[in-house]
C-alpha cells in the first residue's frame, strides 16, 4: 500500500490581519501571514516530504488585492521543490464562478507554477500514487473508490 506524507497547513486568511493590528504596530500582516506557509514549507523540507496542503480560506474574502495573490503566488514559486494543493474554502467565494483563486487556478492550470495544484471543483487525483479526493467548499461528490479526502467543509448544527 503507498503512503502519503505531508504537511497541512490550515486557514491562513490572508488579509484579515489587515483589519486587526493597527498599521503602527504591525506595518506588514500579510508577511506574517506568509512566514506561517513558510514555516509548513520548511517542516516539510524537515520531514523530507515534498506536499504542503493548503486546505482553504487561503483569503479572507472572494475579491483579495492583487499585491497579496502575487506575494502568496510568489512563495509558492520561490519554493518549486514542493508541491502545493490548493483549494477553496467559504471565505474564499462568492460564487462558484467569482472567488479568491480564479488567479491560482489559472496558473495552475497553465503549469505556469508547475509545483502549484489549485481545486476549484471536486476533483479526484493521485498524490505520490495515492488516490486523494479534493472537495473545495460547498461541492458534492460520490466517488466510487477508496480514496483520501482533503476538503473546507462545515458540519450542520455544529456549536462554538
Amino acid at each position: 500500500m503507498k503512503r502519503l506524507t505531508g504537511v497541512v497547513h490550515g486557514d491562513p486568511h490572508f488579509e484579515k490581519f489587515n483589519t486587526w493590528f493597527p498599521k503602527e504596530l504591525t506595518p506588514d500582516p500579510l508577511g506574517l501571514q506568509l512566514k506561517s506557509v513558510q514555516a509548513a514549507i520548511d517542516l516539510a523540507r524537515k520531514r523530507k516530504t515534498a506536499n504542503v496542503f493548503l486546505t482553504g480560506d487561503i483569503f479572507d474574502t472572494a475579491s483579495p488585492k492583487q499585491e497579496s495573490i502575487a506575494r502568496f503566488l510568489r512563495l509558492l514559486s520561490d519554493n518549486r521543490d514542493i508541491q502545493f494543493y490548493v483549494w477553496l474554502g467559504n471565505h474564499d467565494m462568492a460564487s462558484k464562478l467569482r472567488h479568491a483563486l480564479v488567479i491560482s487556478d489559472f496558473i495552475s492550470k497553465s503549469k505556469i507554477i508547475p509545483n502549484l495544484h489549485t481545486y476549484t471543483e471536486p476533483t479526484m487525483t493521485k498524490v505520490g500514487g495515492v488516490p486523494c479526493l479534493f472537495m473545495p467548499y460547498g461541492q458534492f461528490y460520490e466517488p466510487n473508490t477508496a480514496f483520501l479526502g482533503f476538503g473546507h467543509t462545515g458540519l450542520l448544527g455544529g456549536k462554538n
